[in-house]
């Protein structure tokens, strides 16, 4: 298998859907491809995370109409071009259907909020005593965070495009590299806080 092939089915393989033995092999052998698969399978359980923290939630009909024809563009890109080059519209389309449904479920950027009284607020366990990170920004406008004291902190890679969503900046350089998010859960599963670690 060469990286044009791998490219044919990596969506497929970082999400389970196949099991490619020559794939994987491949991997082993080109660590641009074993990357790429990492960053996949990175994007899909934080997709399925957030499928998970939003099942309650519906996205305004606009949204809808924005995402399909985000969609539809990506897929008629591919199709104009079977390179591989264009690999990765389809994570871009992901990251773009993740800031679609956050900029719609938060009609303006959160400010920041202290929640100092969280017990898991001490970062993750495992987490260096030398990472930098931001604020809790809430998740929801009406959320009380001291009420999580004691909640459970999840660390996730998050697309770093993401960080724009919560008015903080960016390098374009850095865009295709992921950030370190801890997310604060509340006792019902649902994600109610995010900081960014460096």
């Amino acid at each position: 298998m060469n990286c044009r092939e791998f490219d044919d089915v990596v969506f497929e393989l970082a999400r389970g859907w196949v099991a490619d033995g020559a794939a994987l092999a491949h991997t082993d052998a080109c660590s641009r491809c074993a990357v790429r698969l990492a960053n996949e399978r990175d994007v899909a359980a934080a997709l399925r995370i957030l499928a998970t923290s939003s099942q309650s939630l519906e996205a305004p009909a606009r949204v809808e109409r924005m995402l399909l024809a985000a969609f539809r563009r990506g897929a008629r890109a591919q199709s104009a071009a079977k390179s591989g080059a264009l690999w990765p519209a389809w994570g871009i389309a992901a990251a773009l259907a993740v800031l679609a449904v956050a900029a719609a479920l938060q009609p303006r950027a959160p400010a920041p909020v202290a929640i100092d009284n969280v017990a898991a607020s001490q970062a993750v366990e495992s987490a260096d005593s030398s990472e930098v990170a931001t604020q809790y920004f809430a998740l929801e406008q009406d959320t009380d965070l001291s009420a999580l004291e004691g909640a459970p902190v999840v660390r996730m890679k998050l697309p770093r495009t993401v960080l724009t969503t919560f008015g903080l900046p960016m390098n374009p350089e850095r865009a295709e590299e992921p950030v370190q998010a801890d997310v604060v859960l509340g006792p019902d599963g649902f994600a109610r806080a995010v900081r960014f670690v460096n």
